[in-house]
């Protein structure tokens, strides 16, 4: 023996705590977003209609879908938190359009907010933060 002394269970309590982190991909305003939320989000995609196109599983390209996917899903979860704190909501956001008139804008702002810019309650955000 070491000659440390241990709680009962510490050991099982580490463990579980590791575990639980590794499920988790971020936080955001104290809530835990899960491995689980980027699994869903990914199978949605590949049981849709451009499921073709996608990247095959496991390879660094789709690994680089899960990146993109984690980083959809916090930024939106940032997006609510953020409306939310604020009081805003979609009524009166101006229309995508307004915001990303042509391909150019959408490649200028990033694909990740151009996607979220996609949700007229981000749209009446971004129209806050920029007023």
């Amino acid at each position: 023996m070491s000659g440390r002394s241990r709680l009962p269970g510490s050991s099982s309590r580490r463990d579980a705590a590791r575990i639980v982190a590794e499920r988790v991909v971020a936080t955001v305003a104290g809530v835990a977003v899960a491995v689980d939320e980027v699994d869903a989000a990914e199978a949605r995609l590949r049981d849709g209609p451009r499921a073709a196109a996608l990247p095959a599983s496991g390879t660094s390209e789709g690994r680089q879908l899960r990146r993109w996917l984690t980083q959809l899903i916090v930024t939106e979860r940032v997006v609510a938190a953020e409306a939310a704190a604020r009081g805003l909501t979609a009524a009166g956001a101006p229309a995508e359009a307004d915001l990303l008139p042509d391909a150019t804008a959408r490649l200028e702002i990033g694909s990740v907010a151009a996607a979220v810019l996609a949700d007229p309650l981000a749209r009446a955000l971004f129209a806050a933060v920029t007023a």
